[in-house]
């Protein structure tokens, strides 16, 4: 018996970010649901074996991959604080989710990339994910 992808989902922060949304897109039939907390969309999955990943200004893979292939029942909660590097790739992100019409949240909160932004931004995921199930 195949469970419905829309009822799971992975989560991730920074590079879990990443790889929570970049698991989504290559197993659309498991997972239908992603919350990326200051997702470090600058780093390519492939490259997370690397000791220290080009996280600061590698191209964004990810965006591009979503621009090509958009998901079809994909439900996508992003968020990331003003004061950190990946405030723009997220800022992207969240804008082609809007341009692709994906059912998503997108929230920017005055911290950096730190567990604190994400403790904090976890309630409001947490809100929108459990309203969005059924």
């Amino acid at each position: 018996m195949r469970r419905d992808p829309a009822g799971r989902g992975l989560w991730g922060a920074s590079l879990g970010g990443l790889i929570s949304l970049y698991l989504a897109l290559e197993h659309p039939e498991t997972y239908g649901v992603v919350v990326s907390h200051s997702g470090c969309f600058t780093a390519h999955p492939n490259e997370l074996g690397r000791i220290k990943p080009n996280t600061v200004n590698a191209p964004e893979y990810l965006l591009e991959r979503l621009l090509q292939q958009k998901p079809k029942n994909l439900r996508l909660s992003l968020d990331t604080g003003t004061l950190e590097w990946l405030t723009g790739p997220n800022r992207r992100m969240a804008a082609a989710a809007q341009d692709l019409g994906l059912y998503h949240q997108y929230r920017e909160y005055s911290s950096g990339h730190t567990w604190v932004t994400w403790k904090n931004a976890l309630p409001e995921a947490l809100e929108w994910v459990l309203s969005k199930v059924g």
